[in-house]
């Protein structure tokens, strides 16, 4: 035990944070396509909303994959195949082939996920938990910060870089999971219920589930506009690629600062309060884009929807993990990656139509919008009052 936690959450830990230092594709995705392979804004929206629907297969399939097959097979063939999945991607130069390619890398890259976050909750006891997330959370975002800090000094130097490292990254996660991760799901889930007679959809019959999706699904959609509206919003704003790289890097910088702090501060507080929060403050980080013409006022966007996400990254799947029966949890934490894999699917279309069909300001202004109806949604939601350290009801 490490500061409280299993060693085995600590290798899981170190092989997300290495996976992370080389996370360069997605963030600069949308300018890769733009700047070097010259497709319009929209075109590069459609190519990244590839990769969303890909990541929101994934979801239900390797939800499905961890409960079948167990949690380290599903973080093995996730980090192997999305590495492969990487380097074909930044090999493809036609919209359609980059389409198709962008689909697997969402569906290969992201379908280790809900093996990893239902291996925490299987080795992680219940009242560890919420601080178990934040911490893996701190760790995705130092590796966040280091690898946005250097993506554009690597993207000057050519945007093949960017794919080869983050693969290489992405294998050596896989490697340390092969020789360090133990098969952590729990002896009980066999007899607790077959995981093969809990299909994909089952947590979306889950009244209280669906009450966290309606909220959080349009906060989804505000913050995903960071991926591809908000990079081509600074470009068209005079912001160089380099300096985008670092201006999004106080992001990765705020959350190793502030979460950790925030984790012990937050303990008690009802996890309702702590998605409402997170609600409001990412709509207006963004919604504060409206009026930014150069880097100073895009930053403090960033550090206000930064300290949203804060406020929701290690909640939300913690409270996902406290309503999921034991031998679903991957399903479950698979589900939950669906709102985003959806988020990914449809923000990028839906941001880039609104940006090149109205203005960026209507855009800014509809995630402002979407913040505060998400924070009504979790405001008035019964089934969310209490902290994750009083503990939620299991179905």
């Amino acid at each position: 035990m490490l500061l409280g936690l299993p060693r085995t959450y600590w290798v899981i830990w170190t092989g997300a944070l290495v996976n992370r230092l080389g996370g360069f594709v997605f963030t600069f995705l949308a300018l890769y396509l733009t700047e070097a392979r010259h497709f319009s804004a929209l075109d590069a929206g459609t190519a990244v909303a590839s990769y969303g629907v890909g990541s929101f297969a994934a979801a239900a399939f390797g939800g499905w994959l961890a409960d079948r097959k167990g949690r380290r097979f599903g973080i093995l063939f996730g980090t192997v195949t999305g590495a492969a999945s990487l380097l074909v991607l930044g090999a493809m130069d036609t919209l359609l082939l980059v389409r198709v390619a962008a689909f697997f890398a969402g569906f290969f890259g992201d379908s280790y996920r809900p093996a990893l976050n239902a291996a925490i909750a299987d080795v992680v006891p219940q009242p560890d938990r919420l601080r178990a997330y934040a911490t893996l959370y701190w760790a995705v975002n130092v590796g966040f910060a280091i690898a946005a800090s250097s993506a554009g000094w690597l993207a000057h130097k050519g945007y093949h870089w960017l794919f080869i490292i983050d693969a290489a990254t992405t294998l050596t996660f896989a490697t340390i999971a092969f020789f360090l991760v133990p098969e952590t799901k729990p002896a009980a889930a066999a007899t607790d219920a077959p995981a093969q007679t809990t299909p994909w959809w089952a947590p979306f019959q889950h009244p209280p589930f669906l009450r966290f999706v309606a909220g959080q699904f349009l906060v989804v959609l505000a913050f995903m506009q960071c991926q591809v509206t908000l990079p081509l919003a600074m470009h068209a704003a005079g912001v160089a690629s380099e300096e985008y790289g670092t201006l999004i890097g106080i992001n990765g910088v705020l959350i190793i600062l502030v979460q950790p702090l925030s984790t012990r501060l937050f303990r008690d507080t009802p996890l309702k309060s702590l998605l409402v929060a997170g609600s409001l403050l990412t709509g207006i980080g963004f919604g504060l884009n409206a009026f930014a013409t150069g880097a100073p006022l895009f930053a403090l966007g960033i550090v206000i929807w930064t300290l949203g996400e804060i406020a929701f990254s290690a909640s939300a799947p913690a409270y996902v993990a406290e309503i999921s029966p034991l031998h679903a949890r991957g399903v479950y934490q698979g589900a939950h990656h669906m709102i985003w894999g959806a988020g990914f699917a449809i923000a990028p279309i839906l941001g880039t139509f609104v940006m090149q069909t109205y203005s960026t300001e209507v855009l800014w202004f509809g995630c402002l919008a979407f913040g505060v109806m998400g924070a009504l949604i979790h405001g008035l939601s019964h089934g969310l009052s209490h902290g994750l350290s009083h503990g939620l009801p299991r179905r």
